[in-house]
């Protein structure tokens, strides 16, 4: 729960502060609440998988930066995957960001929160999927100890 509060007040920093600062228009703020509220539980949902996966602190903190490079680098986050080959573009719907870039794009376009329940709904199965093996792997880790 506590990674949940934090990962909603650094999403909710970064939203005020581009917007204040920046001028920076995210488009419908319900849409934009049920996609970083989605990401958020992504990323918790990926981080409980790593967690799951390694024996240190330190594992955990290495796995999930390759994960995150990796992810966003398929994602297109770091630059335009849409322009590539197109196996590159439709790899890239593997990952959570790709569905999150689409979603905002959709809202800074002037779509409302309706628009985006598509991709946000595609964010929550990563979250579920990911989180349920995670949570699997628990119980089982649990009994061999």
């Amino acid at each position: 729960m506590s990674s949940f509060v934090v990962g909603a007040m650094s999403t909710g920093v970064l939203v005020l502060g581009t917007t204040l600062l920046l001028g920076a228009d995210w488009g419908d703020p319900i849409g934009v609440l049920i996609l970083a509220t989605a990401g958020i539980l992504a990323a918790l949902g990926i981080v409980f998988l790593v967690a799951t996966l390694v024996r240190t602190a330190d594992q955990a903190q290495s796995l999930a930066s390759i994960l995150a490079v990796t992810l966003g680098l398929l994602g297109g986050v770091f630059f335009p995957i849409t322009f590539g080959p197109d196996l590159i573009d439709k790899a890239s719907y593997l990952t959570p960001h790709r569905w999150l870039f689409e979603g905002f794009s959709d809202l800074n376009a002037g779509e409302s929160f309706s628009a985006v329940v598509p991709e946000a709904g595609a964010v929550l199965l990563f979250a579920v999927v990911l989180g349920g093996i995670g949570l699997l792997r628990t119980r089982s880790l649990v009994r061999l100890g």
